[in-house]
């Protein structure tokens, strides 16, 4: 399926034919042999919402997941509604004390194979001194979505179904040697979880206010590839480490690449990114 992302206009927003060639024509030969301009800026002014990604970088990245880490069992796309977005942006918004969400990968069996699924729980601000523990998860905290239909995204879990899943995916695709421990995988820089803040929960909420047909966000499997200030200041512990892109939707599952705009001093931006990643940033 994200090979039909890629032919049918890459990234976020930008669907019109024109940018597709372009885009296409541009494309290099080799990971190898990438320079791309660089979006990340000096780590002194990078803030929980100062997460973006143009549509160039983001296709490298989700050809470099798909190089590294894909396999028949994980699921490269996931599907959230609007109505789950916005009902995220409102338990944010009337708890204060929560300052954001963790997404996690987790596993359960489909027929007889297991499978990667998306959960999602939120988070408050951590009281450890620890550089590593600056969000603790609140799993088993109920976001209320009833009547919403959330889509591909599994929210409201108990402790022990969350914590089940989440152990599988670490299990079954991460090779962990020891359950729940995240240090004991084999293949660590396949990440279980990415924490995003409160702020960009609301800047993705500006989007679908703006544009009131899209129905939805596409959460990308995709992976960093390069160094750079985010992963030298702790936001994740591998140059090369799974993330998910976030890539509004319409009609269906059809990727809408022109909303997102890019903030005051960006180049060019055609989605939403966020970079604290586990193993790294687990709680």
């Amino acid at each position: 399926m994200i090979l039909v992302v890629f032919a049918a206009g890459l990234f976020f927003y930008s669907c019109n034919n024109a940018e597709t060639e372009k885009q296409e024509k541009n494309q290099p030969d080799s990971l190898s042999t990438i320079q791309p301009d660089s979006i990340n800026k000096p780590l002194a002014v990078i803030d929980e919402c100062d997460y973006y990604v143009d549509s160039n970088e983001a296709m490298l990245m989700i050809q470099k997941y798909m190089a590294d880490f894909d396999n028949n069992r994980l699921t490269d796309e996931f599907w959230i509604s609007r109505c789950a977005i916005e009902s995220i942006k409102n338990f944010l918004s009337n708890n204060p004390t929560y300052d954001g969400v963790r997404f996690f990968l987790g596993a359960k069996m489909v027929g007889l194979v297991n499978r990667s699924i998306l959960l999602v729980a939120p988070t408050t601000r951590s009281n450890s001194t620890s550089p590593n523990e600056k969000h603790t998860n609140q799993i088993g905290v109920t976001i209320p979505v009833s009547p919403c239909n959330p889509g591909e995204l599994e929210m409201n879990l108990t402790v022990g179904d969350a914590r089940k899943k989440i152990n599988q995916f670490g299990d079954k695709f991460r090779n962990e040697s020891i359950e729940g421990q995240r240090s004991s995988a084999s293949i660590d820089p396949l990440s279980i979880a990415v924490w995003v803040s409160r702020c960009k929960i609301d800047s993705i909420m500006a989007v679908f206010s703006r544009h009131t047909t899209l129905n939805g966000l596409m959460a990308i499997c995709a992976a960093y590839y390069k160094d750079d200030a985010r992963r030298r200041g702790g936001e994740r512990k591998y140059v090369v480490q799974s993330t998910l892109i976030f890539v509004p939707t319409e009609n269906g599952r059809t990727l809408n690449w022109s909303v997102v705009k890019p903030p005051v001093g960006w180049k060019d931006t055609n989605a939403f990114n966020h970079g604290e990643l586990c193993p790294q940033q687990c709680e």
